[in-house]
C-alpha cells in the first residue's frame, strides 16, 4: 500500500536489478513507480550501479540519506574537534596563578556542550543510516537490500507468480498498491524465500 514505510530486506537477482526488470512500485513507499531510476548503492566502495524503481518523492532517497548521514558525522566529528580545541583553554584556566573560576566554568561548559553535540549528531547519522535504502549483502548473483517496503516486496512475489519478464504494467502496479489488506499484519512476510528478481523455473 502507498505509504507503507515497515522496512524490509529483499534479495533480488542482480542482473535483474541492474537491468531495471523490476516491478514500477517505490521501493520506499509503495506508490506506483513511473520509472526506474539509475542509483548507487554504497558509492565510497566499490560501488553497485542498479536500476531501481521510485516514485518522483523518492527518486533521490538513497542519495539523500547518504547525503544526511554523511552531514552528521561531518557535524559529529567537527564538534569531537571543537571539544579538543576548547579543552587547551581550559588546562590554560586551570593552571593559572591565580586559577580562574569563570574561565574554568566556561571552557568546561564548552567541552561539555561540543561532547553532547558530537553524540547525538553522530546518533542521528546511524539512524538515519540505518533507516535507508542500502546494501546489505552482494555476491556474483544475488544483491539483498535493506529498507524496502511491504508493498515492493508483495509485488516482486506477484512479479514472479505471474512470470513477467518485463516491468508491471501500471494497472497491476495500481491493484497491488491500492488492495486493502496487503501485508498489513504483523505476521506478513519479510522476504519470498526464493531469490527474486527473475521468474522460477
Amino acid at each position: 500500500m502507498p505509504g507503507s514505510r515497515a522496512l524490509r530486506s529483499i534479495v533480488l537477482n542482480k542482473a535483474a536489478a541492474k537491468a531495471g526488470e523490476l516491478p514500477l512500485i517505490c521501493m520506499r513507499c509503495g506508490a506506483p513507480a513511473p520509472s526506474t531510476f539509475p542509483t548507487v548503492l554504497e558509492p565510497w566502495s566499490r560501488g553497485l550501479p542498479l536500476s531501481l524503481p521510485f516514485c518522483l518523492r523518492h527518486k533521490n532517497h538513497v542519495k539523500r540519506h547518504i547525503r544526511r548521514a554523511a552531514l552528521g558525522l561531518g557535524l559529529a566529528v567537527l564538534f569531537s574537534l571543537l571539544a579538543l580545541w576548547r579543552t587547551q583553554y581550559f588546562f590554560a584556566a586551570v593552571e593559572a596563578n591565580p586559577p580562574d573560576p569563570a574561565a574554568i566554568r566556561f571552557e568546561l561548559d564548552c567541552i561539555v556542550a561540543s561532547l553532547v553535540a558530537f553524540l547525538v549528531t553522530l546518533i542521528i547519522a546511524v539512524v538515519v543510516w540505518r533507516t535507508g535504502i542500502r546494501l546489505e549483502q552482494v555476491d556474483s548473483a544475488t544483491v539483498k537490500i535493506f529498507g524496502v517496503c511491504d508493498a515492493f516486496v508483495m509485488a516482486m512475489t506477484v512479479h514472479l507468480a505471474h512470470r513477467v519478464s518485463q516491468p508491471m504494467n501500471a494497472d497491476l502496479a495500481s491493484a497491488i498498491t491500492t488492495t486493502p489488506g496487503i501485508l498489513s499484519g504483523p505476521d506478513a512476510p519479510a522476504t519470498p524465500i526464493r531469490e527474486l528478481g527473475s521468474a522460477p523455473n
